[in-house]
């Protein structure tokens, strides 16, 4: 046989290349490739739900969903399944580092930023969620910190002075 080795686009089987043929290597081939590419999507996913079953397309995922799913799967990496790699520690973790910013605030440090458990988890295990028992401390302040101290290193919500309304003047009107 003359011609060239190709490989059919259907089967994917090495044919030699005669006169007429591209890229199939037989005209059945070609055939089979027009009908495959004929058939619409709705077909293609009625002969999967048959075979398979139901699609199911899972819950919504939001952006903030697929980045906390994304930073659990490091986190499972990093610490083995566990309370630090659940999806409701990163939730709780995200809000707090977005509400507090990403600064000690015991030093006011920028590098490696800790959420610490103002009263510690192993004592308090009811408070591990709590958004009001967690303040973003760098690394070595936390490790610092320890597991004894509970101080809080939040910084004070500013109340304002109540300002004392002075009463009203009274007025009396003398009737005649």
């Amino acid at each position: 046989m003359s011609g060239t080795g190709r490989i059919c686009g259907f089967c994917g089987i090495k044919f030699e290349k005669k006169r007429g043929r591209k890229k199939y290597c037989s005209i059945k081939c070609r055939n089979q490739k027009d009908k495959a590419s004929k058939i619409s999507l709705s077909q293609i996913r009625a002969e999967f739900i048959k075979k398979n079953g139901p699609i199911d397309y899972g819950e919504y995922k939001t952006k903030e969903d697929k980045l906390i799913e994304a930073e659990s799967a490091k986190r499972v990496k990093k610490y083995g399944e566990g309370f630090y790699s659940s999806r409701e520690w990163i939730k709780v973790r995200y809000k707090v580092l977005s509400t507090y910013g990403r600064e000690c605030m015991l030093c006011g440090d920028t590098g490696q930023m800790h959420v610490d458990h103002i009263k510690p988890r192993s004592k308090y295990p009811d408070l591990a969620l709590d958004f009001d028992n967690l303040q973003v401390l760098c690394k070595s302040c936390n490790i610092g910190k320890m597991a004894d101290d509970e101080k809080d290193f939040r910084p004070k919500k500013e109340t304002k002075p109540e300002v004392k309304k002075e009463p009203e003047p009274t007025y009396y009107v003398d009737i005649f």
